[in-house]
């Protein structure tokens, strides 16, 4: 999944694309991707916010989310 597309579901969700979420929303968000396509973007959603001086929450220790890192 590209950076498009992934702003594409944070714009249906939220309104905003992924740069502009609150910390803990990039993760939600990351999440229900992971649930809705089987893809782990997690990291692809923290290196492009990294690059925009942003952070996103870390994943628990163990969840799905997790082992994309």
């Amino acid at each position: 999944m590209t950076i498009a597309q992934i702003n594409e579901v944070s714009v249906t969700e939220f309104g905003v694309n992924v740069v502009e979420l609150p910390t803990t929303a990039a993760l939600w968000l990351a999440s229900h991707i992971l649930e809705a396509t089987g893809q782990n973007v997690y990291l692809k959603i923290s290196k492009h916010r990294y690059g925009f001086g942003r952070d996103t929450a870390f994943p628990a220790y163990g969840s799905e989310l997790f082992k994309g890192l």
